[in-house]
């Protein structure tokens, strides 16, 4: 690459053709040659910069830990002018509005302002700029009222404007409130049981309207893609609404059991919306825009929190709650999964805001970190096949493949043998005959419906204690494995082992077409 330098043009960093330029308030930026390398799925190594068109170098990454008092940040946002403003969240607490005018180079040094300690202003759950106004919009959490402050962030000293823009309390709560906006109206999607939306006009703040979505509780995220507003919750299980920001009429899924809480930052696609889970899945939900048709995703590492999706040139980030923090970069055309994991001491890792090539995220800590980053060292975790790539001792279903099949019957527990009926679905294998032996597989997760089933690969399991090298079949008891055959076997029973044992937890799973059987003495 022979490009390393930036500079600051039209409200972005773009590349330019020299080694030493100046940001837009005339400081030195210095770039470097050096690119991080990832190997795609067929082994090639690329250059991540091929991905987002990143031809320069800042530094890096550069980690700032703020100042005592300004603790978990819950929204984050870079502005068209280049800045980035951030805002706290703290129970019970008066919120803070952070803002970084040179967050490039300067990142060490902000200001900040703080609400109005009234019990209105606590606890802020979201901020949206509005270009029409050039202003930024904040929303708390209070039980009583829909509360949104307008922040005059282009002041030295900033301000708020008084009184607040919005101060609704015609619908009886707002809680966690989140919302979006249009180019004309305000919406807001309260936290309550069941979620009810708010329309304002932003000329004057007037209230428009409003609707009950009915049967969908604890609204938790918004956004709006230029003809719907797509909504998600934070109850068990969460869910997922198409809402008309005309009449707010509107069509929902919800999510399959387990499947709670969604996140309160989604990615907004073209054609669908990436949602990620509060709780220890380690999987995304792929949503179809048309008519909400919800696919169910691995992350392929270890199962944690998720804390937001967001977009990022080609990729979609997912923010885990680790310690320390991991960033994880989803290619959704190809579904390969890369990530990087943080410095200890970054955790919790939860707000994203990017220029489209350099991101800023924020720690859920107190004090709150935020954190530049160029161009991390991004490893493999899963790639277009769905081939684990990570050590089998640390994953509980490593360096396998695996599809989402239908499973109708059986299927009690996670690792139970399945086969294929001839209905095209699967029910659990059984020994006794060839009917309940074709294509075995091992299911990766329980009960019955859309489950991901393991067809060959490394699986591990640390409930299992097999005798290392034994040869593993499945038994003429449904839907268990075994080391031992019948003494002797059931005439017309298989015979052909699937596995063998790698280690007292883990089996190799080996496809095999040609089944034996008994046939007796």
């Amino acid at each position: 690459m022979s490009i390393v330098g930036a500079g600051y043009i039209d409200g972005k960093i773009q590349p330019l053709n020299q080694t030493s330029v100046t940001d837009k308030d005339g400081n030195a930026i210095v770039g470097s040659t050096n690119e991080s390398v990832i190997s795609d799925s067929r082994g090639t190594n690329r250059l991540l910069s091929e991905s987002l068109d990143l031809t320069f170098r800042l530094p890096d990454k550069e980690t700032v830990t703020l100042a005592t008092g300004l603790s978990n940040i819950h929204s984050l946002l870079r502005l068209p002018n280049g800045w980035v403003v951030g805002i706290t969240n703290v129970t019970a607490t008066t919120s803070k509005f952070i803002r970084w005018k040179n967050p490039y180079t300067a990142l060490s040094t902000y200001d900040y302002i703080t609400f109005a300690d009234d019990g209105f202003h606590y606890e802020a759950f979201k901020i949206v700029y509005i270009p029409s106004k050039d202003k930024v919009y904040a929303i708390f959490n209070h039980a009583n009222r829909v509360t949104v402050s307008e922040i005059n962030y282009l002041t030295d000293p900033m301000t708020v404007t008084s009184p607040d823009v919005i101060s609704d309390t015609t619908q009886g709560t707002s809680g966690w409130g989140s919302m979006c906006v249009t180019d004309t109206h305000l919406f807001v999607f309260t936290n309550a049981s069941p979620t009810i939306a708010v329309k304002f006009l932003i000329s004057d703040w007037s209230r428009v309207t409003s609707a009950t979505l009915t049967g969908l509780n604890m609204g938790h995220a918004a956004d709006f893609d230029g003809t719907s507003i797509f909504v998600t919750g934070s109850s068990n299980p969460g869910w997922i609404a198409d809402v008309n920001p005309t009449d707010l009429t509107f069509t929902s899924q919800a999510f399959a059991s387990g499947y709670n809480a969604a996140t309160d930052d989604f990615a907004l696609l073209p054609d669908r919306i990436i949602v990620g889970i509060e709780t220890n899945l380690g999987v995304y939900l792929d949503i179809a825009k048309s008519n909400l048709a919800i696919t169910i995703k691995r992350l392929n590492l270890t199962t944690t929190i998720c804390y937001g999706m967001f977009t990022f040139g080609k990729f979609v980030i997912c923010l885990l709650n680790t310690s320390p923090g991991t960033i994880v970069f989803i290619d959704v055309m190809t579904d390969e999964v890369y990530y990087c994991v943080l410095a200890s001491g970054e955790n919790s890792v939860n707000e994203f805001a990017t220029d489209g090539q350099i991101m800023f995220v924020t720690c859920y800590l107190n004090p709150a970190k935020i954190i530049r980053l160029t161009l991390p060292n991004l490893l493999l975790a899963a790639s277009q096949h769905n081939k684990k790539r990570l050590p089998v001792s640390n994953y509980d279903w490593s360096q396998c493949e695996y599809e989402q099949v239908t499973i109708d019957t059986g299927n009690s527990a996670a690792f139970t043998p399945v086969s294929l009926a001839s209905d095209g679905n699967y029910d659990n294998a059984d020994a006794s005959g060839v009917a309940t032996m074709r294509r075995v597989g091992i299911s990766l997760e329980a009960s019955t419906g859309s489950k991901y089933v393991a067809f060959s690969g490394k699986i591990y399991n640390s409930t299992w204690n097999w005798t290392v090298g034994g040869l593993i079949y499945v038994s003429e008891t449904a839907g268990t494995l075994t080391q031992t055959l019948g003494a002797p076997p059931a005439v017309d029973s298989v015979i052909t082992p699937i596995g063998i044992a790698l280690s007292a937890d883990v089996m190799e799973l080996i496809p095999n077409l040609l089944l034996a059987t008994h046939l007796g003495t």
